[in-house]
């Protein structure tokens, strides 16, 4: 997404670096070379060394070993980028560091168009580079929302961790109901099809990202907790007949919840909503 996006730049000339054997179909790059990154490589070394923006979008493990491997070679003046799911670590990396740097979380997956998407954005020591690409996010009309390490990794415990966790027990749930899927769908409801399409996305997606999310955000066990928590609440409220508990759990607390639910369910009438 990244590379075919810069590589309409004039001034930048792209290289690549990573495992298959020849560039993916919708990569461009004026350079590109098979490579492991977990393992010291000459060549490898050579291409970061010369580079002045340093984009790594790896898996966490993968990142952060080729960090302590190459990370000597990343010159003073180069701009670093990652696109970790946790930030928490990598920021103490940078500081630790002192390295210039932009953490960057595209809340979308890189099949979906750019515009009007969200990007959360931290930063690391200003400089020009930096500057620079962010103008490139302002471009393509990417809505910026700046956070810390550590507001990023709380607000994420809930929309993705919390999230990804309620769509996969569904889904889990959809499996062992012993009800062939192809027949739900014959008489699927619009909620129905909401989270049966999200838990196929995350089923059909990298495991090991869903994981990282999961296992590597300090904030997700607890966000875990209170969805279990009001899980057991809605259970015992039926079991005990108190309808006005289960109220409970549809009514907002307060004036901005009520509203911001209002947009929601407006936003989801309108996915639905025929033209």
């Amino acid at each position: 997404m990244f590379s075919s996006r810069l590589y309409k730049e004039d001034q930048l000339e792209i290289s690549g670096i990573d495992l298959s054997s020849s560039l993916a179909d919708s990569s461009k790059c004026d350079l590109y070379r098979p490579a492991d990154l977990t393992a010291a490589n000459t060549e490898t070394g050579s291409i970061i060394g010369e580079s002045d923006i340093i984009i790594i979008c790896l898996p966490e493990e993968v990142a952060y070993k080729f960090l302590e491997l190459y990370g000597s070679q990343i010159p003073k003046t180069a701009l670093i980028i990652d696109t970790l799911s946790i930030k928490s670590a990598v920021s103490s990396v940078y500081v630790k560091n002192d390295l210039n740097a932009l953490s960057l979380n595209p809340m979308f997956g890189p099949d979906l168009k750019m515009d009007d998407q969200n990007i959360i954005v931290i930063r690391f020591k200003e400089s020009v580079l930096s500057q620079l690409f962010i103008s490139y996010l302002e471009q393509w009309k990417l809505n910026i929302i700046y956070l810390t390490a550590e507001e990023h990794d709380k607000a994420t415990s809930v929309i993705q961790a919390a999230t990804h966790a309620a769509i996969i027990a569904f889904g889990a749930t959809l499996k062992d109901s012993g009800i062939a899927i192809s027949e739900l769908l014959k008489i699927a409801t619009p909620p129905f099809l909401t989270l049966g399409s999200l838990y196929a996305r995350i089923a059909s997606g990298s495991k090991n990202v869903y994981w990282n999310i999961q296992k590597e955000n300090i904030y997700a066990a607890e966000a875990r907790k209170v969805l279990i928590e009001n899980l057991n609440k809605l259970d015992k409220s039926i079991n005990d007949g108190s309808g006005e508990e289960f109220g409970k759990l549809l009514t907002p607390y307060t004036a901005e919840q009520n509203e911001s639910l209002k947009q929601l369910a407006d936003h989801f009438s309108a996915m639905f909503r025929k033209s």
